[in-house]
């Protein structure tokens, strides 16, 4: 009922609403197929350390040049210790920085220091929760290419087939003679005498 209101309310003023949240959001187009079809689904997914590490490095950067502290707070030396306390995702960092900092704040500390950080991060049991969570949405998106097999299967249709990309030509220095074009050595060494 509450999706078909929100479905009514959109129509009738003519609104787009932003709806963000967690992964437990998807469930309510599982219910509602109307409001599936009106709908853009976009995932902002955590980062994943075999992948892109040096992504969370420079949001962690970021991050590091905006704490209010006296000295300058060096994140990026406790980078592995603060990917692993966000399984990746950067609002639970952000609001573990902001925990480190009000505890680095209240014993009159020039910076937040890694006992701070390890003092306010999440329990092993908090975390452990919230990485089956983004792993469970990460397979949802992972798993929407192949609900497009299954539905072209579904209407009696091919699997489509991957094109594949053709290879670029290697790219050549502006000015610089290709080798293989220059002649190696001359078969009569008379015209040699003449040039």
């Amino acid at each position: 009922d509450q999706l078909d209101v929100l479905k009514s309310f959109c129509y009738d003023e003519k609104l787009i609403i932003l709806l963000t949240g967690t992964y437990d959001l998807l469930n309510m187009f599982e219910l509602n197929g109307q409001l599936l079809r009106r709908t853009a689904i976009f995932n902002f997914s955590r980062y994943q350390f075999d992948k892109n590490f040096r992504h969370f490095l420079i949001g962690l950067k970021a991050f590091q040049g905006r704490i209010p502290t006296d000295e300058p707070t060096n994140l990026v030396a406790h980078a592995e210790f603060l990917f692993e306390s966000s399984v990746g995702l950067v609002g639970i960092l952000k609001n573990h920085l902001d925990r480190a900092l009000k505890v680095a704040l209240q014993r009159k500390a020039v910076m937040i220091e890694l006992k701070d950080l390890q003092q306010t991060a999440l329990p092993s049991h908090a975390r452990w929760k919230i990485l089956q969570e983004a792993s469970a949405g990460d397979r949802f998106f992972e798993n929407l290419t192949q609900t497009d097999e299954n539905i072209r299967a579904a209407l009696g249709m091919e699997p489509l087939v991957e094109a594949t990309k053709p290879t670029a030509p290697a790219t050549q220095r502006v000015g610089l003679r290709k080798v293989i074009n220059d002649p190696v050595g001359l078969k009569d060494p008379e015209a040699a005498k003449e040039v």
